[in-house]
Parts: structure tokens; sequence; C-alpha cells
């Protein structure tokens, strides 16, 4: 009987071992888990934040390849008369 109750208490000490390893697991993935989802919600928020100044960023390009247009188109006008 003392075979037994030393094997339990070896089966014992693992099991709890096992937990606090699974513990210790749990805890890494939660906060891999918060750390990912805290980055994707400041991408998010950067990408609202910068859209709009994006799309002024274009239009301005826009504008400015425009005025480059004209300003050849004058320059080749003036060349030919």
């Amino acid at each position: 009987m003392c075979f037994s109750t030393a094997s339990l208490q070896e089966e014992r000490d693992q099991l709890a071992k096992e937990k606090t390893d699974l513990e210790q697991r749990e805890q890494l993935l939660s906060m891999g888990f918060h750390a990912s989802l805290t980055t994707t919600l400041i991408a998010g928020l950067g990408l609202f934040v910068r859209l709009p100044n994006s799309k002024l960023e274009r239009q301005l390009k826009q504008l400015e390849i425009e005025q480059k247009e004209l300003e050849l188109e004058r320059l080749r006008s003036g060349t030919e008369t």
C-alpha cells in the first residue's frame, strides 16, 4: 500500500506541474492575443486618420500634374509662334 501512495503522490505532483505549465501557456497566449488586438486597433485608427489626408494628397498631386501640363502647353505654343 505504501507503493500505491507514493505512486499517487508522484502522479499528483506531475498533474500539478502540468497544470502550472498549461496556466503559463494560457497566460502567454492571452498576452499575445491582447498585443495583436491592440496592434490591429492602432493600425485601424491610423488608417482612419490618414484616409482623408490621403485623398487630399492625391488631389494635390493631380492639380500639380495639371499645372505642369498647362505650363508645358504654354511653352510649346510659345516656341511655335
